[in-house]
């Protein structure tokens, strides 16, 4: 049968998924709010009578990978450019459930009640570090990386961060999310896989037939 993926940031989601899930989908912008995220569920699946570890947890991740840091950062803030503000606060607003053309673009974005997707408002506040996100920065942010958490440098700095988040933020795997099709997956695959395979963190085959 198929494998039961879950995802969902809601106390009614995180229970769904720790009583059910064999794989969960989550949101978090930095590796701190990750922990808190791996930790509840686990507690929430022991609680649930089911062996924790064989949930396994996967986190968003946006990869912008170069031969050189400046390389990355350049082809990250090349990509950035790209984006233009209506369309971004469009996309925010479809996912949200709110005209957000209507409030101030200054306006702290954790005082607006949303009716749509509550852990991509909360991963988005979340995403100011400390500083009230704005609407603005709310919208440039999910339309570039959906809140999620970019990765962006060498293959080998790359791979330090991904290990940051599979060891610090109790990551099982990640789920890329795309800047450009297919060649931000072939960079990723041609040049992060073989470092995350000299490490050994990542399988250099299938066990299965």
């Amino acid at each position: 049968r198929p494998v039961l993926w879950q995802a969902g940031a809601s106390e009614q989601g995180r229970q769904f998924a720790a009583a059910t899930a064999e794989a969960i989908f989550a949101i978090q912008p930095t590796v701190a709010t990750m922990r808190a995220y791996s930790d509840d569920i686990r507690r929430r699946v022991t609680a649930a009578g089911r062996d924790a570890a064989a949930v396994k947890l996967y986190y968003g991740a946006q990869v912008i990978v170069g031969d050189t840091e400046s390389e990355a950062r350049e082809k990250a803030d090349y990509l950035r450019s790209l984006l233009r503000p209506e369309a971004s606060l469009a996309m925010l607003s479809g996912q949200l459930g709110v005209d957000f053309s209507t409030f101030d673009p200054s306006a702290p974005l954790k005082d607006i009640p949303v009716p749509g997707i509550q852990g991509v408002k909360d991963a988005l506040v979340a995403s100011g570090a400390g500083e009230h996100v704005t609407v603005a920065e709310a919208a440039d942010t999910y339309a570039f990386r959906f809140s999620m958490p970019q990765v962006i440098g060498t293959p080998e700095s790359v791979a330090d961060q991904l290990e940051a988040f599979l060891d610090d933020g109790g990551a099982d795997g990640f789920m890329l999310l795309a800047t450009y099709t297919p060649g931000c997956f072939e960079e990723f695959v041609d040049q992060v896989i073989p470092e995350l395979q000299r490490r050994g963190r990542y399988r250099t085959g299938y066990p299965g037939r």
